[in-house]
């Protein structure tokens, strides 16, 4: 079994294929996982909350999976925030 981490995992190689693991900041090329752990390392040190936090992820999750059930089913989709649910609409 492959052992997984921060710069070999399944989605890096993935946005690799695609080009898509480096951005420029003022004219600056930089590596995003870099980028993503510095943000984290910098939380830990200084307190905050990365940007990419656990609120966002649930946040995507649902709409991934709304886009899910959407496609496969298609129907159109509704988040119930107050059952926490997807709805088939």
């Amino acid at each position: 079994t492959d052992a997984m981490d921060a710069v070999t995992s399944a989605s890096v190689r993935y946005y690799a294929s695609r080009g898509l693991t480096s951005t420029y900041i003022d004219g600056v090329e930089w590596d995003v996982v870099s980028l993503h752990l510095k943000e984290w390392l910098d939380c830990i040190r200084h307190g905050g909350t990365p940007s990419s936090n656990i609120d966002m992820a649930y946040q995507e999750s649902v709409a991934l999976a709304m886009a899910d059930i959407s496609y496969r089913e298609q129907c159109q989709t509704s988040w119930d925030a107050v059952n926490r649910k997807i709805v088939r609409i």
